[in-house]
């Protein structure tokens, strides 16, 4: 689906990454490897990759592969490495590993670990060389549960050509998906329960949940314009969620586990036209009675030149909490961040880019301190960021 999103130079490195897009000889086997690294430094609060002291250590690599050991049948599997911290921690993760059967341009039929077909760039999280900034736009596609990377199910997918020039693709899943969720209220949680305690809170995870979204049904459907300059799409899905209370009290209940609801949307158009690139995407969230939460980004480049390019992003979050009292820190529901960069393209398949952020708000920029900051009414609401990296595929 991507090869019908993005068509600039810059961005062909990623082409054959995608479901459905990936490039095999009958019988072989291609691969493709990506990664990047960058340093991060701010003024305070940790973002991104970043934190007050400077963070050098971040580095990931992915490795896919495909097969079509048959005429029908494609095989396609992506591992990814991750090395980030002082400590040097590891994580290998499973990005995706299914089956696809074709019966037809229009009909094709995958299961497995299958990437999540929502927004503009789930199905490249990623691939560095397909955007403009080294990181997504944290609003939707960070640890606000609205994004997920992959979903463990079965997929139905297929293209059409329109009248006039149209083109449609359509996705329509099932199955299971994980987000990432930060919640820095569970501390005001705390704080108003009868006396209690943290339970699984850390400062250095930011209060990173993993949200289990579970019997999801979910659907995408991407159009194309006469040209293919411009291209626009909305992407949704349902499902349930069980979370546990964050916080005991000396009581010694048991934590308690309550079902939600939990329903994303998102729509988004971009218009691909040397030297511009443009894209813009509106999302939400309803986990039912629990949270909701409007996302937003508009994102443009320029290309100065065949290796120059300037790059600016605007990307928004609200966050409406149930049941949290955020008194006078609002912040801690709000995201801002104005990014300018600046890339050097070497190739389409190797970029420097150095980006500048200044970020309001404190749902996904914290200090290390969090806990002890958030309970004293000590939270800075606005985070600079200096951000130099380079990423690389192939």
């Amino acid at each position: 689906m991507l090869e019908r999103k993005i068509r600039s130079a810059v961005l062909v490195a990623g082409l054959a990454l995608v479901p459905g897009r990936l490039i095999a000889a009958s019988g072989g086997v291609e691969y493709h490897l990506f990664g990047g690294w960058a340093y991060g430094k701010t003024d305070g609060n940790a973002f991104l990759e970043a934190d007050e002291d400077g963070n050098y250590e971040n580095a990931q690599l992915a490795l896919a592969a495909s097969a079509e050991p048959m005429e029908r049948l494609r095989l396609a599997g992506q591992f990814e490495v991750r090395a980030s911290g002082e400590e040097e921690e590891t994580e290998v993760e499973l990005d995706y590993a299914f089956a696809e059967w074709s019966f037809s341009d229009t009909a094709r039929f995958r299961i497995g670990r299958i990437k999540h077909a929502f927004g503009i760039y789930a199905e490249v999280f990623d691939v560095g060389t397909v955007r403009p900034f080294y990181d997504l736009p944290a609003a939707i596609y960070g640890t606000g549960g609205i994004a997920a990377e992959n979903v463990d199910g079965a997929a139905l997918a297929g293209s059409f050509v329109l009248s006039a020039g149209w083109g449609l693709d359509y996705t329509a899943y099932f199955g299971g998906l994980r987000t990432e969720v930060s919640e820095p209220w569970d501390v005001l949680r705390l704080q108003a329960a009868e006396p209690g305690e943290l339970v699984g809170m850390d400062d250095e995870e930011g209060f990173v949940e993993p949200s289990h979204v579970d019997d999801v049904l979910g659907f995408q459907l991407l159009f194309d314009t006469p040209g293919r300059a411009l291209s626009f799409g909305v992407s949704a899905y349902s499902g349930s969620v069980e979370r546990e209370e964050l916080f005991a009290t000396e009581t010694g209940d048991d934590e308690q586990a309550e079902t939600h609801r939990h329903v994303a949307w998102d729509a988004h158009v971009e218009w691909l036209s040397e030297p511009w690139l443009v894209r813009a995407e509106v999302a939400s969230l309803d986990a039912e009675d629990e949270i909701r939460v409007e996302a937003a980004y508009l994102e443009l480049a320029y290309h100065l030149t065949e290796h120059w390019q300037l790059a600016t992003r605007f990307d928004w979050a609200e966050s409406h909490v149930e049941e949290v009292d955020l008194g006078t820190l609002p912040s801690l529901a709000e995201h801002r961040d104005l990014a300018l960069g600046v890339n050097y393209w070497f190739s389409p398949n190797f970029v420097v880019k150095l980006a500048w952020h200044r970020v309001q708000g404190n749902r996904f920029a914290l200090p290390e301190n969090a806990v002890e900051a958030i309970l004293g009414d000590a939270l800075d609401d606005e985070t600079q960021l200096v951000q130099l990296g380079g990423q690389f595929s192939f």
